[in-house]
This record gives C-alpha cells, structure tokens and sequence, in this order.
C-alpha cells in the first residue's frame, strides 16, 4: 500500500483504533485480500485489555463499531487513507496500516478519526 486511498469493508473493531479487513480494492479490478489492519491516526483510545480502562476501552470499540454500521449504509465501501506524514512510517511497530478512515458515499462527512476525539472516545495522539 501507498499513500492513496483505498475502498474497503472493515470486518471488525479490534478496539477502538485499530480496524481489520480481510478485503481492500486496489484498483483496476484488483483487490488484496489478505487480513489487513488499520490503526487509526492521530488518537490513542483506552486499552480494553487493562483492567483500569477495559469499561472506557470497550466504550471506544463499540462507538467504532457504531460508526461502521451507520456509514456502511447497506454494504457500500469505507475509504482509508494512508497519510503521507513526514517521519511516520505507513506502518507501526504492529505491522497495522496507519490511517484516517472516511465513508465513501459522504466524504465531506468527519473522519471516524476526528469522531472518536470529538466525542470524547480516544485523545489526540501522534505516532512517531
């Protein structure tokens, strides 16, 4: 993958920032289908593995979850976008793809990136 958008349908929250896929069109009838994650940019949501934020990180995984199934309107792609940040690799240290994720059909619409901060889900975090 590069820095370009890519259609595709998540096939669950892992969490609250992390996504996975087993199916991402690359274009020209071509699509990758390999399990492929996706770790959300520029936020941090609390662990639902820890004991002290499993409430507040299973919270931020449903919210995820909600998202999905509101902007997948009947079957129709999400977009995730690679970002091209200077001293952010394309992935982590997890081999996830670090990326903003948008609904295809109304991209004017805020990021599931920008929804987990504003509403209160997850913090503003840059991956380095």
């Amino acid at each position: 993958m590069d820095n370009y958008e890519r259609r595709f349908v998540p096939s669950r929250a892992v969490d609250g920032d992390t996504l996975e896929t087993d199916r991402v069109d690359l274009g020209f009838h071509q699509s990758a289908t390999d399990d492929i994650r996706f770790r959300l940019y520029g936020l941090n949501c609390p662990e639902k593995n820890r004991p002290a934020t499993r409430a507040a990180g299973l919270a931020a995984m449903k919210y995820t979850e909600d998202w999905i199934a509101e902007h997948l309107h009947g079957g129709t792609y999400l977009v995730c976008k690679t970002l091209p940040v200077p001293n952010v690799a394309l992935q982590d240290s997890f081999g996830r793809y670090i990326t903003q994720v948008f609904c295809y059909s109304h991209p004017e619409h805020p990021s599931l990136n920008s929804c987990l901060v504003r509403d209160g889900y997850a913090v503003p975090f840059m991956l380095l």
